[in-house]
């Protein structure tokens, strides 16, 4: 499974649909699938795997949960 991130790689995008295309001749049996999380997220997780905390599904439903709880509570002031 490959889940392509960043804003380059929205679904349906000439580079997308490219990258999608060249990944699928390469690596046939590879599925394209959407991100768990942003980018920023990711790299929270490889922080906590590099300190040796396991990342558990209910570990990573907690993290979900808890990044819709604070975007939720977040407010963008445009000045």
């Amino acid at each position: 499974e490959v889940a392509p991130i960043g804003g380059m790689f929205r679904p349906h995008t000439v580079l997308y649909e490219s990258f999608a295309r060249v990944l699928r001749r390469q690596v046939p049996d590879c599925r394209l699938i959407k991100p768990l999380f942003e980018p920023a997220v990711g790299a929270i997780l490889l922080a906590l795997k590099e300190a040796g905390i396991e990342l558990t599904d209910v570990l990573l439903e907690r993290i979900g949960k808890s990044l819709k709880k604070t975007l939720k509570n977040v407010t963008v002031a445009i000045l």
